[in-house]
């Protein structure tokens, strides 16, 4: 997981060519950081290695699907992911969504560990069909500011 992080800092700089700009070299530079206290951790006595690996994989998780607006708190999280049960009165959406996007980190996780095998867009486009498990309609602003509904739905990817 260790090793999965520092990739992914380093691949998300090189995929998105990030340039130094205002406000993104302070993040830049704190990636940098971060990336060398975490190196001069290494190795990990194996019993913290799991407990990091637990903790990345459901604040990575939680974090992401809060964001997009579920509802499910930390502690359901955990469970979920963690014990295969539920609890709470949701909507069965959130937790396929909260399933379907930890399934999506473990094959970034095995992306990130295989360096035979670039990260492609057919690989990202692939991630994002897993990551929407089915389509539902969410709260959203039209550019003027009025109030609307979105169906949001698994994208279909045509080749030309």
């Amino acid at each position: 997981m260790v090793k999965l992080l520092i990739t992914m800092s380093v691949n998300f700089r090189k995929f998105f060519n990030l340039k130094q700009g205002k406000g993104m070299t302070t993040s830049i530079e704190k990636i940098e950081i971060l990336e060398k206290e975490l190196t001069g951790l290494l190795p990990m006595k194996p019993e913290y290695r799991q407990r990091l690996d637990k903790k990345i994989r459901l604040e990575f998780n939680y974090n992401s699907n809060h964001i997009e607006g579920n509802t499910l708190t930390y502690g359901e999280t955990e469970l979920l992911l963690i014990f295969d049960k539920t609890t709470g009165n949701h909507e069965m959406r959130e937790y396929e969504e909260m399933k379907a996007h930890d399934v999506a980190f473990e094959l970034v996780k095995e992306l990130s560990q295989d360096e035979e095998r670039p990260i492609t867009e057919a690989a990202i486009k692939s991630l994002y069909n897993k990551l929407l498990v089915r389509p539902f309609w969410k709260d959203a602003q039209t550019i003027d500011g009025q109030t609307t509904r979105k169906l949001m739905k698994r994208y279909r990817w045509y080749q030309k």
